[in-house]
């Protein structure tokens, strides 16, 4: 089991690999750190770093090679936000809870099949970033109430642009999947 000073070692070196743009490897860390967490029962810490971890894998998906990996990193994404997510439910912080609901909805919405299915999604999910937000304006969390914003920000230009963001996107999938699928 690791020690309290061994995990803020691996925070910083997960960091470290952050810092590098190495998201694959900074997620591993991070798992092994919120598992520590967890084994110990130190929730707030446990799911402050599920949190870190999501946001790693959703970034990994950004940088993989294939089409599998990237809806694999996307799914470990929504696995470890929902993990903070009820960790955060758990420990009483709503704004963290809602959060990590909006980001979990926000990687299904990269993912999904549907251009219909996941403007709705994306809605879901801009809703929950304000609802959030609301809940850092009242506690005057300024970092959180910017971060959330920016967040739903980014949501509406999606909602607003996704049909061609769509299209691109399925297309490389396709041609990695199904490379002769047009002959």
């Amino acid at each position: 089991m690791q020690t309290e000073e061994s995990e803020a070692d691996l925070l910083e070196k997960a960091s470290a690999k952050e810092e590098a743009y190495n998201w694959v490897e900074a997620a591993k860390l991070y798992e092994q750190v919120a598992k520590s967490f967890l084994d110990k029962k130190m929730v707030k810490k446990a799911a402050e770093t599920y949190k870190m971890l999501g946001y790693a894998n959703e970034r990994a998906a950004e940088t993989v090679d294939t089409a599998k990996d990237y809806l694999e990193q996307n799914h470990q994404a929504a696995k470890a936000y929902k993990e903070a997510s009820n960790l955060f439910k758990q420990s009483g912080h709503i704004s963290e809870e809602l959060e990590c609901d909006a980001e979990i909805l926000y990687v299904n919405g990269l993912v999904t099949g549907s251009i219909i299915e996941a403007k709705k999604i994306f809605s879901q999910s801009y809703e929950l970033f304000i609802k959030s937000s609301d809940f850092y304006s009242k506690n005057d969390d300024r970092e959180s109430l910017a971060r959330t914003l920016g967040r739903a920000s980014l949501i509406s230009w999606f909602i607003l642009t996704y049909r061609s963001c769509y299209v691109l996107r399925r297309s490389v999938i396709k041609s990695q999947f199904y490379p002769n699928a047009w002959d």
